[in-house]
């Protein structure tokens, strides 16, 4: 399995919290996305591919939540839209 990927997944369980199925497709958009800078619409179109049931709600609430984690860094460039990279 992917390094960054497992270094991601233990500081998750390192802050008490679970990697469910979404999460981890989620954070593995990140790790393959060639673009770094991802918007919530960017995530949810790599993420639609290969899980279909994953709403942009969910997406939102995730990027929250690993901004939170500091698992991302939440950026601004002044066009409206926050973009996010793996911190």
């Amino acid at each position: 399995m992917n390094t960054t990927l497992e270094k991601l997944k233990e500081r998750i369980k390192d802050k008490k919290y679970k990697l469910t199925t979404q999460r981890q497709t989620i954070l593995q958009a990140f790790i393959d996305a060639e673009e770094n800078h991802l918007s919530a619409e960017d995530v949810y179109v790599l993420v639609k591919e290969v899980a279909p049931d994953i709403g942009l709600a969910t997406i939102y609430r995730t990027l929250d939540l690993f901004t939170e984690l500091d698992l991302l860094k939440r950026l601004d460039f002044g066009d409206g839209r926050n973009r996010y990279e793996l911190n």
